[in-house]
């Protein structure tokens, strides 16, 4: 299980329920019992209404305890919400056919309250105990085995002494300080587990508040006077703290929940954003942001196997800046680095978007053009007059910014054309074949006078 930080990280609800109750516990100072004869029953129902709905929202949250522990918990207000409500109904003045209820209310109802007191510490000491030697008991078992201890409850509260005659004074003697220190026994385990899980912690402060309602009880003289409407308000308030408790770890686990999705999310942003980087390095020229011999190579290979099943004709275009080194050697690499950026540009713009552009090293430029005609000439035609334009548009004046340390930001024109190779292919060879006819026929026209077009003529 989790660890939690050592602090109290609900005392501040505690100290507000308790602050309540004292509240409440001096403003019935003194008052007359006539005045709680239906208070009575409302506080009886209510509590018994409180503990089911803790009961439902303990089996709906999905706290970081084990399952069986959380079903222990269920069970036990479960059956502390069932007592309660038979300890109020007997309280009910029946008429018709259930009028026989009346008749025995005044030996029933002292007869129903150990039990809906004892039955949730005795179900929370059972299930501390099963949590601390960590026994697989099935929940079926666990309930099973409360409602046995529910029944004996029953059966020995009618066995107590006096009770037919002296009525809660005579449940009270003998029931009430053995419950106090079943409540000390329940809170001391709880309390010592709360770094467990921050449920324990609210399990802890509700048991404190039921202690401090059962010690008003211990002063009761009867079942509608102030001491017993203090008990059942402490009890009220101490199942309504647990509510706010849970309440707050479900707000928390949500927030939890809630920034690990965004955590996640936001690593998961990280293996894309990295495996792009990684991608982009691995099949992009990092200057230009075109493709790379590697990432050319593959295409070009698609290329080549789509061709020969197809029947249609595809082009490589090798492109060499004429005239490259010289702007080098005079205005430095930054400055050919910008003229490579602007020239990889330009031939992008000639060119298809199902068509690939490629930076074979240096000043050398490689474009893969796809699905041309299954004609042999016509299929050359096209490829011209796509390479004329990148001739044509490489061949247009460079303005370059020139930023040199210690300088003024300088505008530099500078003109350079191009030698462009050629060649058509349709069957199957190998990437590295069809590089070397259009370079063959690019170092033709290079030959040839420069800023010229060549074909690659296959023998």
């Amino acid at each position: 299980m989790p660890k939690f930080a050592a602090r109290l990280q609900y005392l501040d609800i505690f100290i507000g329920a308790f602050a309540l109750n004292l509240l409440i516990i001096f403003s019935l100072w003194g008052v007359g019992e006539e005045k709680f004869v239906y208070l009575h029953l409302v506080f009886d129902t209510s509590n018994a209404i409180l503990s089911m709905l803790l009961a439902v929202f303990l089996s709906g949250e999905r706290h970081a305890i084990l399952p069986r522990v959380r079903h222990y918990l269920v069970i036990a207000f479960c059956f502390a919400a069932a007592t309660e409500l038979l300890h109020a109904l007997v309280g009910i003045e029946w008429e018709g056919s259930f009028a026989w209820i009346e008749t025995y209310s005044g030996m029933l109802r002292p007869a129903t309250w150990p039990p809906s007191t004892y039955v949730l510490p005795l179900a929370m000491a059972w299930s501390s105990v099963l949590i601390r030697r960590n026994a697989t008991l099935s929940p079926v078992l666990f309930a099973a085995g409360m409602a046995g201890v529910t029944l004996a409850l029953y059966v020995l509260s009618f066995g107590l002494p006096s009770y037919v005659d002296i009525g809660i004074l005579g449940i009270r003697r003998p029931t009430q300080l053995p419950l106090l220190l079943l409540w000390a026994v329940v809170i001391a385990i709880y309390w010592r587990r709360r770094h467990e899980h921050r449920l324990y912690e609210g399990l802890a402060m509700m048991g404190a508040l039921l202690f401090l309602s059962d010690v008003c009880m211990l002063f009761s003289t009867s079942p509608h006077e102030h001491y017993t409407m203090m008990a059942h308000a402490g009890k009220l308030i101490a199942y309504v703290m647990l509510h706010v408790i849970q309440m707050r770890i479900a707000a928390e686990d949500s927030q939890a929940r809630d920034d690990a999705e965004l955590a996640l999310h936001e690593e998961k942003n990280r293996l894309k954003i990295a495996l792009k980087e990684i991608n982009q390095l691995a099949f992009y020229d990092e200057l230009t942001g075109l493709a790379n011999r590697r990432l050319l190579n593959d295409r070009l290979q698609q290329t080549l196997a789509a061709r020969q099943r197809a029947g249609r004709y595809a082009a490589l275009i090798f492109i060499d800046l004429d005239n490259f080194k010289p702007l080098n050697d005079v205005h430095g690499h930054t400055t050919g680095d910008l003229l490579l950026v602007s020239a990889a540009g330009r031939i992008t713009a000639c060119v298809r978007e199902t068509d690939t552009v490629a930076r074979f090293g240096g000043d050398e430029f490689v474009v893969i053009l796809g699905d041309l005609s299954a004609d042999r000439a016509e299929s050359i035609s096209q490829a011209l007059v796509i390479a004329e334009k990148i001739r044509v548009s490489l061949g247009e004046t460079y303005r370059l910014t020139l930023n040199s340390p210690g300088a003024e930001e300088a505008l530099l024109e500078h003109h350079c054309t191009s030698s462009i190779g050629l060649a058509v292919f349709n069957r199957q060879h190998s990437p590295e074949e069809v590089i070397v006819w259009a370079d063959t026929a690019m170092y033709q026209a290079k030959d040839e006078g420069r800023n010229l077009i060549r074909v690659y003529q296959q023998r």
